[in-house]
């Protein structure tokens, strides 16, 4: 699957702006008509990843929802 992904500089302010929510919420129709998942970075807390849920959106990543992981640490996860 392909993947529509939404900078981080239209994340960051999107709870206090509304004019951020209408293009957010733009961007989340146009994965759902391209069939694309789409993948919002920097989300800063768990707030604003509820409101990119109702706008159609996939994933979210940032330090608000989890800190990076190293890749060693991932392929350890994996095999316990």
């Amino acid at each position: 699957m392909k993947y529509l992904k939404i900078d981080g500089s239209f994340i960051r302010n999107l709870c206090a702006d509304p004019t951020d929510q209408h293009h957010r919420a733009f961007d989340g129709g146009v994965g759902i008509g391209l069939n694309k998942d789409v993948v919002a970075e920097f989300v800063p807390d768990w707030e604003t990843a509820a409101l990119l849920l109702t706008f159609g959106v996939n994933y979210v990543q940032g330090y608000g929802i989890g800190e990076p992981l190293p890749v060693a640490s991932v392929f350890a996860r994996k095999a316990a």
